[in-house]
């Protein structure tokens, strides 16, 4: 008998079969009908588990002397399994999904002559890949019995073609560690690292983002914003131009207590098992990343340097008097937009009287007509109008 709770279950025969004996006075069944643009995501999510429950039959119905033989079978499903997508579909293309009766797995393939790898003379050394799958999915807790965060970030970093991260703040004693892995990535002539980051804390080490904007085909971007707008984000992304790309998604900022112990916990998400969400990571980092609010910092700019150490070093209350909180208000990059265009009226164009339309929500900018624009960020107030015949 099916246990009562929630579903998200194809109704197949034997869920019909349990169904049909349930009494529908006594039970609220609730069933919808499956759309066409969410049948991929959801048929795909249940044969891949028919499968894999036909694969372990196969598998534990053959004595461990026989291991061959039952890898065979396992194949010989598989593809029987390809050639019916090949037929139904009328692509033959798809028949060259077959697999070979030797069940071999192709895990790198580097040019001996002309790659990374051979300009710096480790074109026959071991290939650096991380110890947790590629393909499959993993969560990190910490235990002894898994490999360290650290460790297995630096293996990820080494065998990437581009590393993007999204961090709410940056310590020097994790920069420190990682630095030869991401010398070694980043000096690679087609390598793109990008990082952000956020001063909000003020938990991030100036040192740790000097060294990180000193890396080539490096970029650094930072949010100094200290409102509810704030990102606590820790996410890292690992490219990888052969579609085995890998994301971790958890708790762990870029600190060293953070990658090497504690009660961290991360997922790890990979592009072949959970293809949509890595997607989604890249699309939101690509977002954030083309956001004015992210500025670019720049090492070797002065007022870049001077701006972010004032950030990092600014009192988050004022210590003569404990309950007054330091706050500091400024316009975010779409008001300061209004703000310009506002000025270029009046020092420009000589306009004075003019109307500025925002949408609530958006924080009101209040703005005077004295020579020096005032700017004061209220709560957003919501005028009503009542309507035509309502009184």
């Amino acid at each position: 008998m099916l246990p009562s709770g929630i579903y998200e279950q194809l109704v197949n025969t034997k869920i019909s079969t349990e169904l049909s004996k349930l009494d529908p006075e006594q039970y609220d069944i609730q069933l919808e009908s499956l759309e066409a643009e969410d049948a991929r995501r959801i048929l795909t999510i249940y044969i891949s588990y028919v499968i894999q429950q036909g694969l372990h039959y196969i598998r534990d119905s053959y004595p461990v002397s026989r291991d061959r033989e039952s890898l065979i079978a396992q194949i010989k499903l598989c593809n029987d399994i390809v050639s019916e997508v090949a037929m139904h579909t009328n692509e033959p293309d798809f028949e060259d999904n077959q697999i070979l009766e030797k069940g071999e797995i192709l895990t790198s393939l580097y040019n001996k002559l002309n790659s990374a790898r051979a300009i710096a003379g480790k074109a026959n050394q071991k290939v650096i890949r991380p110890e947790t799958s590629i393909v499959e999915n993993a969560l990190f807790t910490g235990s002894k019995k898994e490999p360290s965060m650290l460790s297995e970030l630096k293996k990820e970093i080494m065998s990437s073609d581009q590393v993007d991260l999204l961090v709410s703040f940056i310590k020097w004693s994790a920069i420190r560690p990682l630095l030869p892995e991401l010398k070694a990535f980043t000096s690679r002539p087609n390598a793109c690292l990008r990082v952000i980051t956020t001063t909000y804390t003020q938990a991030t080490d100036y040192k740790a983002i000097i060294s990180l904007s000193n890396l080539p085909n490096t970029t650094v971007k930072i949010n100094y914003e200290t409102n509810h707008a704030r990102m606590h984000a820790k996410s890292y992304l690992f490219k990888r131009d052969t579609g085995f790309s890998t994301a971790y998604i958890g708790s762990s900022n870029l600190s060293n207590p953070a990658l090497t112990g504690g009660l961290e916990w991360n997922v790890k998400v990979t592009e072949k098992e959970s293809f949509d969400i890595v997607k989604k990571f890249s699309v939101s980092f690509e977002s954030y990343w083309n956001d004015d609010t992210f500025e670019t910092f720049d090492p070797n700019d002065e007022a870049c340097c001077k701006k972010l150490q004032d950030e990092l070093s600014k009192p988050t209350f004022d210590k003569n008097n404990p309950r007054h909180l330091h706050l500091e208000f400024r316009p975010y990059a779409y008001q300061q937009e209004i703000l310009d265009n506002l000025e270029a009226e009046r020092e420009v164009h000589g306009h004075y009287n003019n109307l500025v339309v925002a949408a609530t929500g958006a924080h009101t900018i209040i703005l005077t007509s004295q020579k020096d624009i005032e700017i004061r960020i209220l709560r957003t107030c919501l005028f009503f109008w009542p309507a035509a015949g309502s009184g």
